[in-house]
């Protein structure tokens, strides 16, 4: 065995020996290590509760659509009303128009000119706190059908050319032309109906259901 240089025996095997248990000659592990990753239970578990949360998810989202669809199809059923009530009060028509995610009314205004000639505009009711634009939000999709024909809604309103209506609320209480409006969670196809007729019969529905309610 080598010896230092004053004579005593070096300790090469210190390191080793701290592994051994007092002399049995057994080396001890330094630490239990436990297998990285998860097991295959484990796994399964997240998954399902994965899958809990977001079918908790989806049908709390469904049914808040729901709720608001319903509670935005009566306010715009009661607005169209009023609107009615006011073109025959004022004798003049007041327009609606549709968009993908609302809506908005506006009326026929007479202006004059430079010349001093008259002239008519179709004016946005935007600082009325009653008419002024509505703006559902990208949770509710509206759909329309003017007398039969279904039309393709912009997102917003185009500002290059002039500005008219899709719908005419007359003053003599007739609305030209007769409509089908439906609101409707976004990503689904059924919802909330308003048809109106061209004397002013204002009825909401559910899709594949009976009329909800009615408003003349």
């Amino acid at each position: 065995m080598p010896t230092s240089g004053t004579g005593r025996r070096s300790s090469t095997n210190t390191g080793r020996r701290s592994l051994t248990a007092h002399g049995t000659g057994r080396y001890l592990p330094s630490c239990t290590r436990r297998p990285v990753g998860f097991t295959l239970l484990e796994i399964l578990v997240v998954i399902v509760v994965i899958g809990v949360l977001v079918s908790i998810f989806s049908l709390s989202i469904g049914n808040f659509a729901e709720d608001q669809g319903r509670e935005e199809m009566r306010r715009l059923q009661t607005l169209i009303a009023l609107a009615r009530e006011e073109a025959g009060i004022q004798g003049r028509e007041i327009g609606l128009t549709f968009y993908q995610h609302g809506y908005e009314f506006s009326q026929r205004e007479s202006f004059i000119d430079d010349e001093g000639l008259r002239y008519q505009k179709w004016v946005l009711l935007e600082d009325d706190r009653m008419f002024r634009a509505r703006n559902l939000g990208d949770e509710l999709t509206v759909d329309l059908d003017l007398d039969g024909e279904e039309i393709t809604l912009l997102y917003e309103r185009d500002t290059k050319d002039e500005y008219e209506p899709q719908i005419f609320l007359m003053s003599s209480g007739d609305i030209e032309p007769p409509f089908k409006a439906r609101l409707r969670p976004s990503f689904e196809t059924d919802g909330f109906l308003l048809t109106a007729t061209v004397d002013g019969e204002l009825t909401i529905s559910v899709d594949g259901l009976d009329g909800m309610d009615d408003a003349g």
